[in-house]
């Protein structure tokens, strides 16, 4: 007890000595939380174990509400891009509906960083090891909004399941690409970008309208949709005013969500895409004249083998100015 006393304390201070070290070093500070994000979900069971048989609001003798600032790892990495994204918004004035650009895009970053070290790192495992990451984060928000610890871990464990199940689909195809695709022309490349990007539009999207809907569901009075609601009314709208307000706000999250989707996606897309393209080169897999996956195909009248192309008969030019 004295320990957790000491860290409430300490708290407010070591969190202002993060987000001031990443507003004077926002690029090495955005880095470090890239290489520690997947911990996070380590720091999730953590929790949950600990807190599981304390669970019971009702029963005084036995619960003990959980401590967030025990959760190290998410704190830094929650508190460091807060930090860099409010630093960017407040020295940026580029606004589309309201929100700045800048820092739209250096969470959407900073998501893709995520991503991309976990499938490096994790390969067909990514998925879980991301739905962890974001489970560790809904508990911290939901313990901090004044949930009790049941349905700070219940809903913790929901929403990452969700990013989980969803993403399974998205990562499998990156790692598709990377280790079978047969990357061989620019026309291949590009289809291969806007696939990925597709899939992660749809996966953020509906993740998105999952964790609203749980989040309600779950929090009851104290979810994110009945603030909205309250702030809205306390502010001079009528309860349905309020209410249709809040539910264009929900809208606007989920579109944020499935943009930054859809951008991320792409760029995933077309790294991977580019890296299997380039092992397909140096092996003379290539066709960059017609644009066509060179399948060395074997001539058997006189043993050797000829560079045959598909009969896909369209440059690269070509198909990238279908694509414009």
């Amino acid at each position: 007890m004295c320990l957790r006393m000491e860290r409430l304390a300490q708290y407010p201070e070591k969190k202002a000595e993060q987000e001031a070290y990443a507003r004077e070093h926002p690029v090495l500070s955005s880095a470090g939380t890239v290489i520690a994000s997947p911990l996070q979900s380590v720091e999730y069971g953590m929790m949950s174990l600990l807190y599981a048989g304390h669970s019971d609001p009702q029963n005084l003798d036995t619960y003990i509400p959980i401590d967030t600032t025990a959760m190290t790892v998410t704190n830094y990495v929650v508190n460091t891009r807060n930090a860099v994204s409010k630093e960017i918004a407040e020295n940026t004035n580029w606004e589309i509906f309201g929100n700045n650009v800048a820092a739209f895009l250096y969470n959407t970053g900073m998501s893709l960083a995520d991503s991309m070290t976990c499938i490096a790192a994790f390969g067909p495992a990514a998925p879980y090891v991301i739905g962890g990451g974001t489970a560790a984060q809904t508990l911290k928000d939901v313990a901090e909004r004044g949930g009790s610890n049941r349905q700070a871990i219940v809903c913790g464990l929901a929403v990452g399941t969700v990013e989980a199940v969803l993403e399974k689909a998205p990562v499998d195809e990156v790692i598709k690409i990377l280790g079978t695709g047969e990357v061989g022309s620019v026309k291949t490349l590009i289809k291969n970008v806007f696939k990925q990007a597709n899939l992660e539009f749809t996966e953020e999207g509906l993740t998105e309208i999952a964790d609203i809907l749980i989040d309600t569901a779950i929090m009851g009075d104290n979810s994110n949709f009945a603030n909205r609601v309250s702030g809205y009314m306390a502010n001079g709208l009528s309860e349905g005013a309020a209410k249709k307000q809040a539910l264009l706000d929900c809208a606007a999250q989920v579109g944020r969500a499935a943009l930054a989707g859809y951008i991320s996606g792409g760029v995933i897309g077309g790294v991977a895409s580019k890296v299997n393209y380039n092992a397909n080169a140096q092996a003379g897999k290539t066709n960059p004249v017609e644009g066509t996956y060179n399948l060395g195909a074997v001539d058997t009248t006189n043993g050797t083998q000829n560079q045959t192309v598909a009969h896909d008969i369209r440059t690269d030019t070509d198909v990238m100015s279908m694509a414009i």
